[in-house]
């Protein structure tokens, strides 16, 4: 897990990799307070749409963002255990 992904070519990477990509935002508040706004890795995804999944960080309730995200790595995580599952199971031999 990456807490952050700011540049294309990274996200690019990531996703390469295999990655599940989730983007957190929050409509109701400004998104910069420290006065950085103005740094590339600050808008470079904002038109990105290739994000697994987007995620609403509502009312800014970081307790209920990391039940939301725990959420979605645990059903990742069955995916995946089903996925390989059924791989591992297609390459057994047969006798």
């Amino acid at each position: 897990m990456s807490p952050t992904c700011g540049d294309p070519l990274e996200f690019q990477a990531l996703r390469d990799l295999g990655f599940y990509l989730v983007k957190v935002t929050r409509q109701d508040k400004p998104r910069f307070e420290s006065g950085d706004e103005s740094h590339a890795t600050e808008h470079a995804l904002e038109t990105e749409d290739g994000w697994d999944r987007v995620v609403e960080n509502v009312g800014g309730n970081v307790g209920a963002l990391h039940r939301r995200l725990d959420q979605i790595v645990a059903l990742r995580t069955e995916i995946d255990k089903r996925s390989l599952g059924r791989v591992g199971a297609a390459r057994q031999p047969t006798f």
